[in-house]
């Protein structure tokens, strides 16, 4: 089966053991549908915002926009965070530059001391197709923790589930996702990724 939103969805509710299966990405004709999708989008962003790892379906980069108007203290420079920005892995003062800076993020806002800025980070995903299977399963997983006590009121099959996500699953999925990372050496440049932390 294909994966989609849809899919995702029918998974979770079959792990709190609810028989109730959704049509399509916007049915909500059931109390279960309705539950699911509300907090489906929010729940996708906790997975893929995880400060324990970088998923690299999410992780772009981008050429920060500088504000006219500078911060009031502290920080020379303030430049607009893109909309789809759920975590600031690092910034760099220009394209060429791998060396990270010193910044700090305000609300939308990135403040630094810099007169350019790109920055790696971890966009927001709706393309499910993009997941691994193992951040499909994590995702599934978290988000059934959260129907188990919004459908069914079962606070123990919440933790369960919550267990099962956080000893089991995402860490599987994060295992998963650094045998996707290349390494140059044997150590490894981490300056990108560590600046900011």
């Amino acid at each position: 089966m294909a994966r989609s939103k849809t899919s995702l969805i029918n998974i979770a509710l079959n792990l709190i053991g609810d028989k109730s299966r959704i049509a399509n990405d916007t049915d909500a004709s059931s109390e279960p549908a309705r539950v699911a999708q509300l907090f489906y989008d929010e729940v996708l962003d906790q997975v893929l915002a995880e400060p324990l790892v970088e998923w690299v379906c999410a992780r772009t980069r981008a050429q920060l926009t500088l504000l006219a108007t500078t911060p009031a203290f502290g920080w020379s420079y303030q430049y607009t965070v893109p909309a789809d920005c759920l975590r600031v892995i690092a910034a760099v003062a220009s394209s060429g530059d791998t060396r990270g800076i010193p910044w700090r993020r305000e609300s939308n806002k990135l403040l630094l001391d810099d007169n350019e800025c790109y920055i790696l980070y971890i966009k927001r995903i709706t393309d499910v197709t993009q997941f691994s299977p193992h951040l499909a399963e994590a995702f599934c997983t978290k988000l059934a923790s959260v129907l188990a006590t919004r459908l069914a009121g079962n606070k123990v099959k919440a933790q369960e589930l919550l267990g099962i996500y956080i000893n089991d699953v995402l860490p599987k999925a994060i295992e998963s996702n650094q045998a996707e990372v290349y390494v140059e050496d044997e150590e490894g440049h981490t300056n990108f990724e560590d600046a900011g932390r």
